[in-house]
């Protein structure tokens, strides 16, 4: 089970925390679960053949998303030089 109750759980409140509010129905996860077991099967058997892993739905650790950063950031991050660049006549 790759979405258990908790998780859930935590994806809903990620999901309201971004506006984006589900409507409550009494047979939502009943549906859902409906939903999942169509195309569960097929991700993890491509997953499988693929040999990647399946990512969690709910991120257990916040971090930006890859188009969120880029390689400059690490340049923009360095500190400062304290001493001064070196200076010569090239020409």
């Amino acid at each position: 089970e790759r979405l258990s109750p908790v998780q859930l759980a935590a994806l809903q409140e990620r999901l309201a925390s971004g506006g984006l509010k589900l409507r409550e129905r009494p047979d939502f996860e009943e549906r859902l679960k409906e939903l999942r077991r169509t195309y569960e099967p097929y991700v993890t058997a491509l997953a499988r053949y693929l040999a990647v892993p399946l990512p969690p739905w709910v991120r257990e650790v916040e971090r930006p998303d890859n188009w969120q950063t880029s390689a400059w950031d690490r340049v923009v991050r360095l500190p400062a030089r304290k001493e001064p660049p070196i200076t010569e006549a090239h020409f």
